[in-house]
């Protein structure tokens, strides 16, 4: 009976110890997939923020881009403005000096005109 009764509390205490290496793995387990989960988490956050960096870093370049082509079709037209202005005046200084040389033609024509009749008439008198 001693024997029967210390093979029983044997048995009982190998039982035991298993369950609480089962408990002790499971657990183990347990741990090792909530690192896991934490780990793949930080690893998604992470790629998801590099992903927005990138998208901001790409919009911001389009945006630069934007206003640097805006910036030289405004510079591209004032320029042309500047020139169609500068065109303007020249043909103006132009026609003004036309008409500056046709009056001192007929001043010139007429001072001659003027000038011959004054001989004629001298010549009519002597």
């Amino acid at each position: 009976q001693e024997e029967e009764a210390e093979r029983k509390r044997v048995e009982e205490e190998n039982r035991r110890r298993e369950a609480e290496a089962a408990e002790k793995k499971r657990q183990e387990e347990e741990a090792e997939r909530k690192r896991q989960e934490a780990e793949a988490a930080e690893k998604k956050r992470q790629e998801e923020e590099a992903a927005e960096k990138k998208r901001q870093e790409e919009e911001a370049e389009r945006k630069r881009q934007e206003e640097a082509a805006a910036e030289k079709q405004r510079q591209e037209a004032e320029a042309a403005e500047k020139k169609r202005q500068e065109e303007e005046a020249a043909e103006k200084q132009r026609q003004e000096e036309e008409n500056r040389r046709r009056e001192a033609e007929a001043a010139e024509k007429k001072r001659q005109e003027e000038e011959a009749a004054e001989k004629k008439r001298q010549e009519e008198e002597a």
